[in-house]
């Protein structure tokens, strides 16, 4: 049995916003546990939140 391993993300190789922009698919729901979601985080991903259905900071709620 083969054994899959996630993506290591080290922000050199493979960005983190890279791998949440090949993730996110239309009518998407997105929870983030980040103390806070940058404006920038948000400008970097804006084409692909426009079609989310729900986007949760769960450290707010």
């Amino acid at each position: 049995m083969d054994v899959v391993l996630p993506d290591f993300i080290d922000n050199v190789h493979k960005t983190l916003s890279q791998s949440l922009k090949d993730e996110i698919k239309p009518g998407s729901k997105i929870s983030i546990a980040a103390a806070c979601f940058s404006i920038y985080a948000y400008q970097e991903l804006q084409n692909e939140l426009k079609n989310i259905d729900e986007l949760l900071n769960e450290l707010q709620n």
